[in-house]
């Protein structure tokens, strides 16, 4: 029995524009759906919030033990220094204060009140007055 050539050309021909249509369906596909993604995932921007509370760092919290004979200010700057991160301590809530750092380090073991927006836990800073 003799194959005919041009019967397995016309069924690779066949194969290669079925695969080429499914890959361009799937293209079309998975690009609509980036793009619904996309949009669903922008929002307002965050508004511009006051808060009030101690500027002290991370690790210490409230409680700056970690240098004895140190006093707030100090022991917060020291933890900063050292790679923590300044928090805001508002009653029982506790916000990582993103920028600002030189007016954070200034403010550090005292009460402030800080403007910036809120994302998540993370106040990002626009500015920093020390509360009277």
């Amino acid at each position: 029995m003799r194959l005919n050539n041009r019967s397995w050309l016309g069924l690779i021909g066949y194969c290669m524009a079925a695969v080429l249509a499914s890959a361009f369906a799937f293209a079309v596909l998975f690009a609509g759906a980036t793009v619904a993604f996309a949009v669903g995932q922008t929002a307002e921007p965050a508004a511009q919030t006051t808060f009030s509370g101690m500027v002290t760092d991370e690790l210490c919290g409230a409680k700056h033990e970690r240098y004895p004979g140190k006093s707030a200010s100090e022991c917060a700057k020291l933890c900063a220094l050292n790679g923590a991160k300044y928090v805001l301590l508002d009653g029982d809530k506790i916000y990582t204060l993103a920028g600002k750092d030189l007016a954070l380090d200034k403010l550090a073991g005292r009460r402030a009140v800080i403007s910036g927006t809120l994302q998540g836990t993370v106040i990002n800073v626009t500015s920093v007055t020390e509360q009277h």
